[in-house]
């Protein structure tokens, strides 16, 4: 089982807000070895992941394989790999995923997932993430670890001047894009647009995409500051179309809370593309050769003056061609793709 998704189609949001529709379309381009299931509540069709049903369907498939290790991903994926009887790595997708029992609210399904989450972190031959989230896994569990990146496509995520210019749509001088969702509490979207309020003597525009709990803080925010001219709401997009936007933008602005490297950053500084965003190289020091090259901020003001050096061509141009060899370094097959081989050796000789 994978997780893969459709790079080749233009999604204009249909796909996000109408999941079910977006399987369909995915299962039908599948190769044959390749077997897709929801894990998702919410996504209005197939089984209740949750239902105890489909839970031992799940556990059934994964025992009925015949390979040597299992790289499950998510909660769920180390759950039902603890009852294959192999040996498997749990990556972990991020805090709240080996948390994931914290997020449940019915206290009857929590005292049931609660032990399941526990047995698939203890039973796992490693636990493997960024170097921030074991960080603080590592506070509760005593399990084996390892700090390791999460794998790029770079040859997906890539600079590409035939991507077009999205500047004569927006008609402007500097174009930015932000992908994340808004989530005040975990992505404090409320930063950019309070830093870009106080921008002067730039022509920007914002593209941001419409999606996150707090979509609608967010276009308050943007009416209260006056910036509707400069900031466009954008459907969420395939992983095609976002590469084509991040290539086009002048800079990426991604995060201001977390202060690790996401998705989103990772594939901006692929593409070569400046990169706001919050950084704490205590999370991540340990894990690459060097700094990234991410202009940090964390606070209005701050982004404000980050956004004030990228009216520099030069500097704007050089920071992009740091970010792509940085990429290259740190999460190029030889650099990660030979990690992740010694962890499977590594938790097949503990076996």
């Amino acid at each position: 089982m994978i997780d893969t998704d459709l790079d080749d189609i233009e999604s204009d949001g249909y796909y996000k807000w109408y999941p079910k529709k977006w399987i369909e379309q995915h299962r039908s381009r599948e190769p044959d070895w390749v077997e897709s299931v929801t894990t998702s509540d919410s996504a209005g069709f197939g089984p209740e992941i949750k239902s105890p049903r489909f839970q031992a369907k799940m556990v059934k498939k994964v025992r009925s394989y015949d390979c040597d290790i299992i790289h499950a991903s998510g909660a769920w994926g180390a759950i039902w790999a603890s009852f294959s009887g192999l040996p498997y790595v749990y990556w972990v997708t991020g805090v709240i995923d080996w948390k994931s029992d914290k997020q449940t609210k019915n206290p009857l399904k929590r005292a049931v997932f609660t032990p399941l989450i526990r047995r698939g972190i203890r039973n796992a031959s490693m636990v493997v993430s960024e170097p921030g989230v074991i960080n603080a896994l590592e506070k509760e569990y005593d399990v084996p670890t390892e700090r390791i990146a999460t794998m790029v496509d770079l040859e997906r995520f890539k600079p590409d001047p035939a991507d077009g210019d999205l500047k004569q749509r927006y008609d402007c001088d500097l174009l930015l894009f932000a992908g994340a969702r808004h989530k005040w509490e975990h992505k404090a979207n409320d930063t950019i647009f309070e830093g870009l309020a106080a921008v002067d003597g730039v022509d920007w525009h914002l593209v941001t995409a419409e999606w996150g709990e707090d979509i609608e803080r967010s276009k308050e925010l943007v009416s209260e500051l006056g910036l509707e001219e400069n900031v466009s709401f954008v459907p969420i997009m395939s992983r095609k179309r976002l590469r084509r936007v991040i290539n086009q933008c002048d800079a990426v602005l991604d995060q201001f809370h977390f202060g690790g490297i996401g998705s989103l950053s990772r594939q901006t500084l692929a593409c070569g593309t400046p990169l706001i965003s919050k950084i704490d190289t205590s999370r991540i020091s340990d894990n690459f050769d060097s700094d990234p090259p991410i202009l940090s901020a964390s606070a209005p003001d701050e982004l404000r003056d980050r956004i004030t050096l990228l009216t520099d061509e030069d500097q704007k141009r050089q920071l992009g061609t740091e970010s792509r060899k940085w990429m290259e370094r740190n999460y190029g097959w030889d650099t990660l793709g030979k990690r992740y081989l010694s962890i499977y050796r590594s938790s097949l000789r503990d076996e």
